[in-house]
């Protein structure tokens, strides 16, 4: 069927040799473009009626897409007023990059929810408030300046607030809240509040050189005393602590580098502190 061949454009759907594209799918872009003008009726009837031709059927398409991989209404107009095999592979390869960047996307939001759900079976399983020994895997985390010997407090948040920008502005995080590491020394002598780094973990890369406010890290895998504590951290530190400490003394263990605390239900989760989950891991010398 020809140009010649015209279907109406009722009030439910649109008609093409037979074939009906339901009203919702196009409404809006007729809406836009009618007055663009990029896609204007062969006729319009009497009745108030659309008449579009079979031919305009494939613009159509050509304006969906476009409109799909960001394009302003003018560089639609633009491209259909000066359509050449040129000016269509520019926009192909426009497409293909803007279908890659949001399959990145989709896979990332996947895996967050993928870990998001892997944390909330994991809490379901944990005893709390005791420490044992548990073999942990090696995990790549991202860490923050060193911020152990800044005792200013402004300049501490400051640290932080950047490690966080950078993972967030960088898409870096798949589900994982901001760890922190505590290191050995501030252990042994009960500074627990003293930190290192703040982290985040992630299975992510980033490409090109690192900055300082995210820096490569390998969490090392090995044996580790693992305790899972209930509650505000703020109120339960000293005596997490303290149990994980009297455990390594009683199993004759040594600290090797660093502890590190993660939270399984936090803010997220929980509607108060009371119920939070704290896991401290504390890697052992062997």
């Amino acid at each position: 069927m020809g140009k010649g061949v015209v279907c109406p454009f009722f009030s439910n759907c649109l008609l093409v040799a037979s074939n009906c594209i339901e009203k919702e799918a196009v409404d809006k872009m007729i809406s836009h473009f009618v007055t663009a003008p990029i896609f204007r009726p062969d006729i319009i009837g009497k009745n108030g009626y659309h008449f579009y031709s079979y031919g305009q059927l494939y613009i159509f398409y050509v304006i969906r897409a476009l409109r799909e991989i960001g394009l302003s209404i003018k560089e639609i107009k633009d491209y259909i007023d000066n359509r050449t095999p040129e000016n269509l592979r520019d926009l192909l390869k426009l497409q293909r990059k803007y279908l890659q960047k949001e399959i990145q996307h989709k896979q990332r939001l996947n895996l967050l929810i993928k870990n998001k759900l892997q944390l909330l079976k994991e809490s379901e399983q944990l005893i709390m408030n005791n420490v044992r020994l548990q073999h942990l895997p090696s995990s790549k985390l991202l860490l923050s300046e060193n911020f152990h010997d800044e005792h200013d407090e402004a300049t501490q948040h400051r640290i932080v607030q950047q490690h966080i920008n950078y993972c967030l502005q960088h898409n870096l995080n798949v589900g994982y809240q901001l760890g922190a590491m505590v290191a050995k020394e501030d252990i042994l002598s009960g500074d627990f509040q003293n930190y290192s780094y703040c982290f985040t973990k992630t299975s992510l890369s980033i490409k090109g050189a690192a900055p300082a406010c995210a820096q490569r890290f390998t969490q090392p895998a090995g044996l580790y005393a693992v305790g899972y504590f209930h509650g505000s951290y703020s109120n339960n530190y000293n005596g997490a602590y303290a149990k994980i400490l009297k455990f390594l003394e009683t199993q004759h263990y040594k600290i090797d580098a660093f502890s590190y605390e993660e939270s399984l239900l936090d803010e997220i989760s929980m509607n108060t502190a009371d119920n939070y989950v704290t896991r401290i891991a504390v890697k052992i010398k062997t």
